[in-house]
């Protein structure tokens, strides 16, 4: 057996050169095309084709998903291309003012949504608790709103009495009395062709005394004695 001298600074030659696959394929002649490789002139054959992604394939499939949808939730693009539907909060302040005719824009916005495969629900329901609420509303209007709105132009249309009485000076011309003050309190409607009001009246005249006096006005002041 010949042993042969390990590689060294003074015989590089021996240091290995090649790739270790490379014993494997042996050593073609000069001119020829190794093993595994393709000849000179040719294109080098094509890789295998990467698989098509399977249609709904679960999450974390070995399939490619070239193209996916980068969104955290795929699912909610199913409807991005819908149309909106018709907004309900309108519902709101229509059925506050009209009430059941509300229901004619509630109906069209239903049909609406309908069409374009949306829910009915929210239309319906607004409208329902809307007019729960224009009840409650009107109620509270009815009872307490307007005896209140009359109340405050009865102490008006007797301010404007007592004022006229005082300072108009029709009194001083009709009885030569002047007075300094009046108290008034409303005794019902007159039955005429105009509206007017009866008022019973306390005068505090210039002199101290006081005097009673009956007399008719309009809702503005305008007032005369009253000769019933």
């Amino acid at each position: 057996m010949t042993n042969t001298p390990p590689p060294s600074d003074e015989n590089p030659s021996r240091y290995p050169t090649a790739p270790p696959w490379a014993a494997s394929l042996g050593t073609a002649p000069l001119g020829t095309t190794p093993l595994g490789a393709a000849p000179l002139g040719t294109a080098p054959p094509r890789a295998a084709a990467a698989p098509e992604p399977r249609a709904g394939a679960p999450l974390g499939d070995d399939a490619p998903r070239h193209g996916a949808l980068l969104v955290p939730y795929p699912e909610e693009m199913d409807q991005a291309a819908r149309p909106l539907p018709p907004r309900w909060w309108p519902i709101i302040p229509l059925t506050l003012c009209f009430g059941v005719l509300a229901l004619i824009t509630v109906r069209r916005r239903a049909a609406a949504a309908r069409r374009e495969r949306n829910g009915v629900a929210p239309y319906w329901t607004t409208w329902c608790l809307s007019m729960v609420a224009a009840v409650g509303l009107w109620t509270l209007i009815g009872v307490f709103g307007l005896p209140a709105l009359a109340e405050q132009r009865e102490a008006a249309a007797v301010a404007a009495v007592q004022s006229h009485i005082v300072s108009d000076g029709q009194l001083d011309a009709a009885t030569g009395m002047r007075a300094i003050d009046a108290t008034c309190t409303a005794a019902g409607e007159v039955p005429g062709e105009t509206v007017r009001y009866r008022y019973d009246c306390m005068l505090t005249l210039e002199d101290g005394r006081t005097s009673e006096l009956s007399v008719t006005a309009d809702r503005d002041g305008m007032w005369e004695a009253f000769t019933g």
